[in-house]
């Protein structure tokens, strides 16, 4: 639980030696580039001239992967029965070693998104022509029923011969549209799913008296003259797209055979990503003819680590390092444990720490996976949690976001169990007090009902879980006095730390205090707790401007006594914890007990087997209901009423040269 102490680092090496310096640092992992201060004698350094063409070349390989992994997906998609293997997904594991010998194969790389780039051009002409016939087929496809040739229904020197379709209604009435048109004919060929086929035949110089009645008829004309019928023409069409279709099979199979340059192309592009990284990062130096100087940000401990790198590439270079000066900016480095780095997702959701500040994540962690079972509180439902958090976590790339979600899910379904097995809710079913006997019931009814426990409270009932709520917020809201004491500690404010920190929070675990002697009906815990109470509100009021000078003494005393109703507010919040998880155990409730067993299972066999599904669909429901929910409000407390006293945000995340990858992840 700690923000890693940073300092500041120069560099003066020679020119002709910076890729290789820049390459010692990076295996480091432990150097943050920075905008070289103004330095007498030098000049700004510019943009690597090569960072435009490794851009070019960066985009081509990413789409040839594009298209390489999708031509792959789409072999193995039609080809279940066959064993294959996917390509590699990312967030693989690769030796520095390995990485940087990427650039070896460079020419095989290129030749090789060559190669795809030609199979991809075939695949989308092959589409191109497959949309064509697919348009060609459909024009046809009405006539398919015609026996005749097209160019059977072709003009005569003395005669005109149109075949079309029309609907069946117009069919019916087609001489009294043709009537007053000398010496025409029509015959219906059969019916098609546009209507009917209909040839007309007339005297050629009433052909366009003719074609202007028949459109007012909404007659669509053949325009085909093919010397063949539809059915030999739909056949040529079927045959020509069974070759497409066999071209782009054999296409996807060579993709297919590709699989295994899949990692060596991921790789090589997140090598030229390093490589552009590198030459964005000449526009931050210092310049001279043949040297350069750069500054960065370098964990304080890994200084020797990074000075021994560069001393190893050459000697004739000068390395420096100054602390960091109070107020001045730095990059914050978070240094928690394997639990608590799970809990930085959420925070950096927020904002990361400011460099300097204190780390929330671990303490935070523990409420955030407290108050996330409290509200889900089903063992079944914690189990689920559990497995699925697994599950989802194995197959997600190390270091991500998603991958910190899913272990915080697992951390969550933990105390979800333990809340589930206390407030004996499995999937809805209340299974302890099914088999313990009426000694346990009573004690569950008086104290972990979340409906009819209740407790009085200065004459007023309330429900138990509902003060259990507000309890868990006095104690982390005085959890973040306390963080506020020990940060201003640090700091060496020592009067703002006793009397704005600890003093508020023992006013408020005091009224803890109280409040449980007076349930407990223990009136001398009771008075104890009212005389802590008051003592230290008292003197929470009359420090609250110790810091301060003249009428600012006075004015923050007001202001303290005001503060007393946010203090209200931000615990009042606290109390969505209680309707949260009752929310969430009635509908559990509902599903499996009210629908499921007292109204499906006496049905019958069918009913019990509709009252099953039930159970499984309602609580997946309500699971994935109560955990959106859970993470929302979750997320809330912590943001505001927890960070609000003490967190100081807005930092920046440190961010070694080369450390941001798409597809790999680096060794060590």
């Amino acid at each position: 639980m700690a923000v890693v102490e940073m300092s500041k680092m120069r560099l003066i090496g020679l020119y002709s030696e910076k890729d290789r310096l820049m390459n010692a640092m990076h295996k480091t992992g432990a150097v943050e580039i920075k905008e070289t201060g103004q330095i007498e004698n030098t000049f700004e350094g510019k943009e690597n001239n090569n960072v435009e063409d490794l851009t070019k070349e960066a985009d081509n390989v990413r789409r040839n992967l594009e298209y390489l992994v999708s031509g792959i997906d789409s072999y193995i998609r039609k080809n279940k029965d066959e064993k294959t293997d996917h390509a590699v997904n990312d967030g693989f594991l690769v030796k520095y070693s390995e990485f940087m010998s990427a650039e070896e194969k460079r020419n095989e790389i290129k030749e090789l998104c060559g190669k795809i780039s030609v199979l991809n051009s075939e695949i989308l002409e092959n589409k191109t022509k497959s949309a064509k016939l697919d348009i060609k087929y459909g024009k046809y496809r009405p006539y398919r029923n015609l026996s005749e040739k097209f160019s059977v229904f072709s003009d005569t020197k003395k005669t005109c011969c149109l075949l079309g379709i029309i609907s069946r209604e117009k069919s019916e009435s087609l001489s009294a549209f043709l009537k007053g048109i000398e010496d025409v004919l029509f015959e219906s060929l059969g019916e098609t799913e546009n209507g009917v086929i209909i040839s007309v035949i007339g005297i050629i110089t009433e052909k366009e008296k003719i074609i202007g009645k028949l459109n007012e008829a909404g007659f669509v004309r053949c325009v085909f003259t093919d010397n063949r019928n539809a059915a030999e023409v739909l056949g040529d069409i079927r045959k020509e797209k069974s070759e497409i279709a066999k071209s782009e099979a054999d296409i996807e199979k060579e993709l297919y055979s590709l699989n295994d340059k899949v990692r060596d192309i991921k790789i090589y592009l997140d090598y030229i990503s390093f490589l552009i990284e590198k030459g964005k990062d000449e526009a931050e130096f210092r310049k001279t003819e043949k040297t350069f100087v750069l500054e960065a940000f370098v964990p304080k401990s890994a200084q020797d680590e990074v000075s021994g790198a560069v001393k190893n590439i050459s000697e004739a270079t000068f390395i420096e390092y100054s602390p960091i000066e109070k107020g001045e900016f730095a990059p914050t480095l978070l240094k928690n444990n394997k639990v608590a780095k799970n809990f930085e997702f959420v925070t950096n959701l927020y904002s990361p720490p400011a460099y300097g500040s204190l780390d929330p994540n671990a303490v935070m962690g523990i409420f955030f996976a407290f108050f996330m079972g409290f509200i889900m509180a089903d063992a079944v439902y914690g189990i689920i949690m559990i497995i699925g958090g697994l599950l989802l976590s194995a197959k997600l790339r190390e270091g991500s976001g998603m991958k910190q979600l899913a272990a915080i899910i697992v951390y969550g379904g933990i105390f979800t169990l333990f809340f589930g097995v206390i407030f004996d809710s499995f999937l809805g079913f209340d299974v302890l007090r099914s088999t313990l006997g009426a000694k346990y019931n009573n004690f569950y009814n008086d104290h972990l009902d979340s409906v009819n426990a209740s407790v009085s409270v200065a004459g007023i009932d309330l429900p138990a879980l509902l003060l259990w709520s507000l309890g868990l917020g006095i104690i982390q809201i005085s959890v973040s006095l306390i963080l506020k004491a020990v940060q201003c500690f640090e700091k060496k404010q020592i009067k703002e730390g006793i009397f704005g920190g600890l003093c508020w929070a023992m006013f408020l675990l005091s009224v803890i205090v109280s409040a449980v002697g007076n349930v407990m009906h223990n009136s001398s815990i009771q008075s104890a707790g009212i005389y802590c109470v008051l003592f230290f509100l008292t003197v929470g009021i009359l420090t609250a401007g110790i810091s301060s000078k003249g009428f600012g003494k006075v004015g923050k005393s007001f202001g303290a006594i005001y503060g007393l109703i946010n203090y209200a507010s931000d615990i009042l919040s606290y109390a969505r914890l209680y309707g949260l998880m009752l929310s969430g155990a009635q509908l559990a409730s509902i599903f499996s007990k009210t629908l499921a067993v007292d109204m499906l299972f006496p049905l019958g066999v069918g009913g019990i087997i509709f009252g099953v599904i039930i159970i499984i669909i309602g609580n997946a429901f309500n699971l994935a209901m109560g955990l959106l929910g859970a993470y929302i409000h979750d997320s809330r407390l912590q943001y505001i009423e927890f960070f609000g006293r003490f967190y100081e945000g807005e930092g920046e995340l440190f961010r070694p040269l080369g450390s941001k990858f798409e597809h790999i992840v680096l060794a060590k």
